[in-house]
This record gives C-alpha cells, structure tokens and sequence, in this order.
C-alpha cells in the first residue's frame, strides 16, 4: 500500500514541501531515500534544490522512542554553509507525528551528542 509524503527542498531561501509516494510498511526510511535523492530533473529546471553535504545515502537507519538514528554514507561537509542536510532531513520528518528527534552520524559512526534526541555531526556544523 502506497502513502503521500513530501520531501523537504529548497527554493532560493525558501523551503518547499514536494509530494512523493512511498510504501506505508516503510514509510520514513523510503521517504529519507527519496529526499537523499534529490530533486527530480523537472524540479531543478523548476530551481528546486537540495544540499546534501556531500552525502550520498545513508546507512543504519534505527529507530527507537522516536527518534530516527541514521549514518551519512559518501561524505559530510557543510562547507559553511547552512541549511545543511540535517535541516532538510528534520524538515522532512516533522509530517511524521511519531518522529521525536533525529540523530545523523558521519560517516564514521559519529555524532556530537549521542545520548541527546537531536544530534549531528561536527562536519554539519557551518
């Protein structure tokens, strides 16, 4: 079974909200995947966007008392610039009322509070 979800891009400085459709069994990680993937052809050409950071994917994905836990694959480098990928993956979760927190790990496995529900990685701070 299919559900409507929205990936959060950006506009300029603007965020936009995009529709996608995503298995319902998996609903937060297929939704993740399709943001990691960016904008379509026809949304770029529509100037939508999304700075990954460098990363690629990611990998481990958990999720326990509500927060999604997830590794960064490929790189992690906010290059000083902000909004990051962490934003645009929190933007996205917000639609999902038993999302609490996310924590997003560098490549390596790490993050700079890992106990806390809201975390992320030294290489996204500007």
């Amino acid at each position: 079974m299919a559900l409507a979800v929205t990936i959060s891009l950006r506009s300029g400085e603007s965020w936009v909200e995009v529709p996608r459709t995503v298995p319902k069994r998996h609903r937060i990680k297929a939704t993740l995947q399709h943001l990691l993937r960016g904008p379509s052809p026809a949304e770029i050409e529509q100037g939508l966007a999304l700075d990954t950071s460098s990363a690629t994917g990611f990998k481990d994905f958990q999720i326990g008392d509500g927060v999604v836990d997830i590794t960064l694959t490929g790189g992690c480098d906010a290059a000083g610039r902000e909004p990051t990928v962490y934003d645009a993956i929190a933007r996205t979760l917000v639609q999902f009322e038993d999302v609490k927190g996310l924590r997003v790990r560098d490549p390596d496995g790490l993050t700079l509070a890992p106990a806390s529900p809201r975390s992320w990685p030294r290489c996204l701070v500007p």
